[in-house]
């Protein structure tokens, strides 16, 4: 469970996702500190935007995780592959190894930079390139782009020796679409998702995330999913 929100709003979807079988909550240092109380009895995973201007950030950022005791860390890079800054990702992996954080990567395959107005590149070849860039520095876990069916996620997923979890994506135009991804990246190979604004800003989040949880944990199917909505 993903959560980027208004502080106001975080208190209570975290209660919420917990309420629904959430496997860990996934937010920023800033956020988990203000909002500790709620995260006691749920895995935190501490989540990194690579600073470019500041290489030093990142390797701050992993200490202060271990200070706030977090089950793992997560960094994430959006931008060509081929520019990922591959030495400096690789001092963030061995900072995390260091304190014995487990490190959760996040490439997501863009065309240019977000700077530049990039797209985000979702096809089954990038989004392989991606997870190898990914297993080669080093990641305990990555997360990425799902590449919209499970035949061509298994490309993906079948060539890598970690555990690859789906980024949740935009808010889907429904509940019923929503699950479908879920759906389709098990089927595909994925062992998880990090799913964040179409649980977070959905009216029942508690509901959304239990309905997400019967296909992750016991592979339901999208209809049987959906009772839980009901």
């Amino acid at each position: 469970m993903e959560m980027d929100l208004p502080l106001e709003d975080f208190a209570r979807v975290a209660h919420a996702v917990i309420d629904g079988g959430a496997n860990a909550i996934m937010t920023t240092a800033g956020q988990a500190m203000r909002f500790s109380k709620d995260l006691l009895h749920i895995p935190l995973v501490v989540t990194i935007s690579y600073n470019m201007s500041d290489r030093g950030y990142a390797l701050e950022c992993v200490r202060e995780a271990a200070c706030l005791d977090a089950s793992a860390v997560k960094i994430q890079y959006f931008g060509p592959t081929k520019l990922m800054p591959l030495l400096e990702l690789k001092k963030v992996q061995l900072e995390c190894e260091s304190y014995g954080l487990p490190f959760l990567f996040e490439p997501i395959p863009m065309s240019d930079t977000p700077d530049n107005n990039g797209e985000k590149l979702a096809n089954p070849e990038a989004v392989r390139e991606a997870v190898a860039k990914a297993v080669y520095l080093g990641a305990d876990i990555v997360k990425t782009l799902y590449t919209g069916d499970a035949n061509s996620f298994k490309l993906v997923t079948n060539q890598s020796p970690i555990p690859v979890i789906i980024a949740g994506g935009p808010r889907r135009g429904s509940d019923k679409e929503t699950l479908q991804m879920i759906r389709g990246a098990v089927e595909g190979g994925a062992k998880g998702g990090a799913i964040g604004r179409n649980i977070t800003t959905h009216k029942e989040p508690m509901k959304m995330t239990k309905a997400i949880a019967r296909i992750f944990h016991g592979n339901a199917s999208v209809e049987d999913a959906l009772t839980e909505l009901a």
